[in-house]
């Protein structure tokens, strides 16, 4: 079984738009609360980072 050129290209296209896509999201999504994270005046920022902590130990323990 081989893999034409066009499937190749077709293959490239695909995973370069989904890295900008996410890119993009996570830039645009990250950057502000990571701002506002950092910030820690706001008294609800401590909730939210407790949150994102609690679902990365989750996501670690689910990959291990």
């Amino acid at each position: 079984m081989e893999i034409s050129a066009t499937d190749w290209a077709a293959a490239i296209r695909l995973t370069l738009r989904l890295a900008t896509v996410t890119t993009l999201f996570l830039l645009l999504i990250g950057t502000p609360l990571a701002w506002w994270l950092a910030d820690g005046l706001l008294l609800f920022s401590f909730l939210v980072l407790f949150i994102l902590l609690l679902v990365n130990r989750r996501l670690q323990r689910i990959r291990a």
